[in-house]
């Protein structure tokens, strides 16, 4: 039974930097006049400040109430106890954090580490030609690329792993993991920071989708685009294994949902047959395997290891054998 596209909502809190600046600014004046004025008596000087403390303790509540970021009002809360000194340590914070909030995005380690550039024509065409890209056969590229990671220099790999971002193919993961433990630092670090690059750019553009098939849920296209994207982001080997079986059954249910509208795609319960297989599951990978199997009287090439692998999970030995054996050779695109 297909379940519904999870519905991922992002509301970001608001800060109100401006109100708690004001805030405090306000208590470290009443704070100071405080100890101005009663510092001849410390007990009436301490019942004064309390009542400064408790009122940055109602402005966590407030923040707390109307949902805002909690931080700042935590932030003075927390400083007040210490006297006027303290709101003003909370003051020099809050003026940092205002200050460093205005610097753009371009500036930040991962725009620095890889910038971004723009190549001409020629030079585009020359650095598809250096790296292989323009080969016909990708096992060619995996292989060039698998050299240079293998043997070549820490500013060879560096170079390699900015082309392996701008060209970014699945098979491409390996190199990258392999990065992660090579002996360079640099090369390292800079493996790390293309594997967060890559992570970011695909759950941005799987969040624009599922937007896409959130306001139209019956739109198949915007199904079969939200489900071969998935498919793709948790193939690519960048996520943990809880992220990457979610994304999976995200796959999962986007697919059996395009299926109730475009019954007559033999493509995608083929699909699905791999991603039950992925997922621990040959029961329901036989029933859309055995499904395209038996409508269209044939599974395409790239389906054969899947249907042997599910009746080999199912201990459908016998039946394996005899698929083998009526089907020894496999070079036909189509097995009937």
């Amino acid at each position: 039974m297909s379940k519904s596209i999870p519905q991922v909502k992002i509301k970001p809190r608001p800060e109100k930097l401006n109100f708690f600046l004001k805030a405090a600014s306000i208590l470290f004046l009443v704070d100071f006049g405080i100890f101005y004025v009663l510092g001849g008596s410390i007990f009436l000087a301490f019942l004064a400040h309390s009542a400064v403390v408790l009122t940055a303790f109602c402005l966590v509540i407030l923040a707390l109430y109307l949902q805002w970021d909690v931080r700042f009002a935590a932030l003075l809360c927390l400083f007040s106890f210490l006297g006027p000194l303290g709101i003003v340590l909370c003051l020099l914070t809050l003026c940092l954090y205002a200050l460093y909030s205005k610097i753009p995005a371009s500036s930040s380690l991962l725009e620095a580490l890889l910038p971004e550039r723009k190549l001409g024509g020629r030079e585009e065409l020359y650095h598809r030609l250096t790296y292989g890209m323009e080969d016909l056969t990708s096992k060619q590229r995996g292989v060039a690329f698998h050299d240079i990671m293998s043997f070549g220099t820490s500013q060879q790999k560096r170079s390699v792993i900015e082309k392996i971002l701008k060209y970014f193919n699945v098979e491409f993961s390996s190199l990258l993991l392999q990065a992660l433990n090579d002996p360079s630092p640099s090369v390292r670090i800079y493996a790390a920071t293309a594997m967060n690059r890559l992570d970011n750019q695909f759950y941005n553009r799987f969040l624009s989708l599922l937007e896409n098939v959130q306001n139209q849920p019956n739109d198949s296209s915007a199904l079969l685009a939200l489900a071969k994207h998935c498919e793709e982001y948790a193939g690519s080997k960048i996520l943990d294994e809880g992220r990457t079986r979610k994304m999976w059954e995200n796959a999962m249910n986007a697919y059996e949902n395009y299926v109730k509208l475009n019954p007559a795609d033999w493509a995608v319960p083929v699909a699905l047959g791999r991603i039950y297989l992925t997922l621990g599951m040959p029961q329901q990978a036989h029933v859309w395997l055995e499904d395209a199997r038996q409508k269209h009287k044939g599974l395409p090439q790239e389906a054969i290891l899947d249907w042997c692998n599910c009746l080999y999970q199912l201990g459908r030995y016998a039946d394996l054998r005899e698929f083998c054996k009526n089907h020894g050779t496999l070079s036909n695109v189509w097995v009937v």
